[in-house]
């Protein structure tokens, strides 16, 4: 599956779960790739980074920094996402607690 297909792909299960999303740019995206609203009640807003990595591979806690500091960046955004094929390391995993970021392997 090519990165953009991937990334259809997941803004088709966000769409599942009540938001309608749109693939950004392919190049100087800011680290986004899908970026989208709520449908429905409200106008919650959320930004998605996708990593289609091997499932062997680890995204490391610099990405979900990156996604951070774009979520905390932008008041309008109520949540980032970061999902990725392969898996997140512990120390993303600990970052991200408590915070607008959510992740998904």
């Amino acid at each position: 599956m090519s990165p953009e297909a991937f990334e259809k792909w997941i803004g088709s299960l966000f769409l599942g779960f009540g938001y309608k999303l749109s693939m950004t740019k392919t190049t100087h995206d800011g680290g986004i790739d899908l970026d989208g609203h709520s449908i429905g009640i409200g106008n919650e807003r959320i930004v998605v980074q996708c990593k289609r990595y091997k499932p062997d591979s680890t995204v490391s806690v610099s990405d979900v920094r990156d996604l951070f500091g774009v979520v905390s960046g932008d008041n309008n955004i109520s949540m980032g996402y970061l999902v990725t094929t392969g898996k997140f390391s512990k120390d993303a995993w600990e970052f991200a607690k408590d915070k607008r970021i959510r992740l998904m392997d």
